[in-house]
């Protein structure tokens, strides 16, 4: 796939997502599911036709890929974990619990199907979630991931067509999936009015970001708050909102600033130090759709 195909699957996978996730207000719409069916059927194509061929760094790539989803699944299963702790739901509790042993111990096929019914868990319960870094977004990577190791299974390839054949089907999946979000962009626009928020987050949901064309995900200044000066090598250590192991040190440059490139959304604290001067510590959420600017005024010690 090109990366802006690669954009586009990831568009679909997450307005599907989006509406599944809001069901009630999607049952609105007039043949919203002869349309989800279809975009179904459509992104299946694109997967089981963009399969890689499994050699030379392919297959590096599908171990580093498996140690990815793995995890991530872990991960993902601790979040939904906690949730299920603090609203009692055991059943939840109980199909959502997933040990390192067990994914590290499971065939490719069973890492997918855990995975994907781990995904498929998560789901419903996406808008209450936020709180534990489970958001729509991440359920979008995290499906991306899963189709990522899917597509290395050899069994999967073995009844893939011809290269050019695979590449016709490839295109007639898209061209499928891009007539299905036609028709549900068509039948969004009754509810405009009707559900102001629904509207605006399918369109949120609707965009398509290209593959290495993203802005920035934060730019980071400090100054001294007497003399209004930038100052070069401050330190901003970056930790998930109540972990401490870090995930981004940056230090300022020389005219006092800095930037980061990618981020994952979510809440942050964000520890400010430098010699000579108060160690600082702010709260930040980082969000995918906007560039988060971090002004650092430092108070000498």
């Amino acid at each position: 796939m090109t990366s802006r195909q690669e954009s586009k699957l990831k568009m679909y996978l997450t307005v599907r997502i989006f509406l599944r996730a809001n069901a009630a207000i999607t049952a609105l719409l007039p043949n919203i599911e002869e349309f989800l069916t279809t975009l179904d059927n459509a992104i299946l194509q694109i997967q089981q036709n963009s399969v890689l061929q499994l050699s030379g760094k392919a297959v590096e790539l599908k171990k580093e890929t498996r140690t990815e989803l793995e995890l991530t699944t872990l991960d993902n299963s601790r979040k939904i974990q906690a949730y299920a702790s603090y609203s009692k739901d055991s059943n939840l509790l109980a199909e959502t619990k997933i040990q390192k042993a067990d994914l590290n111990a499971a065939s490719d096929y069973e890492l997918v199907n855990i995975s994907k019914g781990l995904h498929g868990k998560i789901d419903p319960h996406i808008l209450s979630l936020s709180g534990y870094f489970l958001t729509v977004n991440s359920q979008s990577n995290y499906m991306t991931l899963i189709i990522k190791f899917e597509s290395f299974i050899p069994a999967r390839r073995q009844n893939q067509l011809e290269q050019s054949d695979s590449s016709n089907m490839l295109n007639s999946g898209f061209d499928l999936a891009d007539g299905a979000i036609a028709q549900i962009d068509s039948v969004v626009e009754i509810l405009h009015l009707m559900q102001p928020d629904f509207y605006n987050r399918y369109k949120a949901a609707r965009k398509i970001i290209l593959t290495g064309g993203s802005p920035l995900a934060l730019k980071g200044y400090a100054t001294d708050v007497n003399t209004g000066l930038p100052l070069t090598d401050v330190t901003f250590t970056f930790c998930i909102n109540g972990h401490i192991d870090p995930v981004v040190v940056k230090k300022s440059a020389e005219k006092g600033g800095f930037q980061i490139k990618s981020l994952n959304e979510g809440i942050y604290q964000v520890t400010i130090s430098k010699i000579g001067y108060q160690t600082q510590t702010h709260t930040i959420t980082v969000s995918a759709s906007e560039m988060y600017m971090l002004e650092v005024k430092m108070v000498k010690a």
